[in-house]
């Protein structure tokens, strides 16, 4: 996979993603329990239940199905999120059965030492590019509602709030994911700078 590159202070850092192997899940597992205690620091009680051992997403089995994919920094793992095609009870839960070709992203988190670097949002453009490879035109997460850095950090990302359940949001971004879609795009898009060209042209020929 291409790499990602990240700056900050005039300093660069180049962040691989991969798919987790079984090896790295007590590195993931640690920087759950990082974010959650920095949620729960926060004010938050999201994630809360990962401080008491419960891992409602099973992380360790959607690792081995491969379905996490982590970001590297000089070997060490920086950065995680749970992508899922298929959807889990969760998920059903919230969206109801749906066949739709969409990701369902979970536990996405970033290290708190490369926090304001902007990588969150940089493992959210690669997302979308693994999306695009597979034609799945759309992202689906949830969050909870109180969680003001969350909704912040996904609205700036392009995500909109589908609906809200009780205390939770969910959000999702569509884009277009195939060539013959974004080819569509553009010739309407041109289509229309065409018209209003011809609009303007007869207004100033008509005097109307």
């Amino acid at each position: 996979m291409t790499p990602i590159t990240i700056t900050k202070n005039d300093s660069s850092y180049q962040i691989t993603p991969r798919w987790a192997t079984p090896d790295d899940y007590h590195s993931v597992w640690n920087l759950l329990l990082q974010k959650a205690k920095a949620f729960k620091e926060s004010g938050s009680s999201q994630w809360s239940a990962l401080l008491d051992g419960v891992d409602s997403h099973n992380t360790k089995y959607r690792i081995t199905n491969n379905e996490v994919m982590v970001y590297e920094y000089n070997s060490q793992i920086i950065g995680a999120v749970i992508l899922l095609h298929e959807q889990s009870t969760w998920d059903t839960k919230l969206w109801g059965k749906d066949k739709a070709k969409v990701f369902y992203i979970h536990r996405l988190m970033v290290s708190n030492e490369f926090n304001g670097m902007n990588l969150g949002s940089h493992m959210l453009k690669h997302i979308e590019e693994i999306a695009e490879s597979l034609s799945i035109s759309s992202l689906r997460l949830d969050y909870l509602n109180s969680n003001k850095f969350l909704k912040q950090f996904y609205t700036i990302n392009g995500f909109t709030v589908k609906k809200s359940i009780k205390n939770l949001l969910q959000c999702k971004k569509q884009f277009l994911s195939t060539n013959f879609e974004r080819n569509c795009f553009f010739i309407i898009y041109r289509l229309l700078l065409i018209i209003d060209v011809l609009d303007t042209l007869l207004q100033t020929y008509y005097g109307v």
